[in-house]
């Protein structure tokens, strides 16, 4: 089960006291993520090109994977979310 919204407004802030600890900029979203918000919206992707998964409820910001499941929900409608989150996040497109 994943929201997919910024679970903080703070998306590129990060204090520069705690930036000197890490090895890669991090910022308040990926904090909050607890990963790199562009591999975060990777591994969705991810999980919806796949087989081992389908969608079993889409209901925007909400999306549940089941494993095994032919899809029940659109799969367009999820791709147009994370487009959206892409831009919102300020992450570049996966380069082919």
């Amino acid at each position: 089960m994943l929201r997919l919204e910024s679970p903080t407004a703070n998306i590129n802030n990060f204090p520069d006291q705690l930036k000197t600890h890490r090895k890669y900029s991090i910022s308040m979203l990926d904090n909050h993520l607890q990963m790199d918000r562009a591999e975060y919206i990777d591994t969705i992707e991810h999980l919806l090109s796949g087989n081992d998964y389908g969608v079993l409820f889409w209901n925007d910001p909400w999306l549940v994977f089941k494993r095994g499941l032919a899809d029940h929900e659109p799969r367009k409608q999820i791709e147009q979310k994370l487009n959206r989150l892409r831009i919102k996040w300020q992450i570049s497109p996966i380069k082919p």
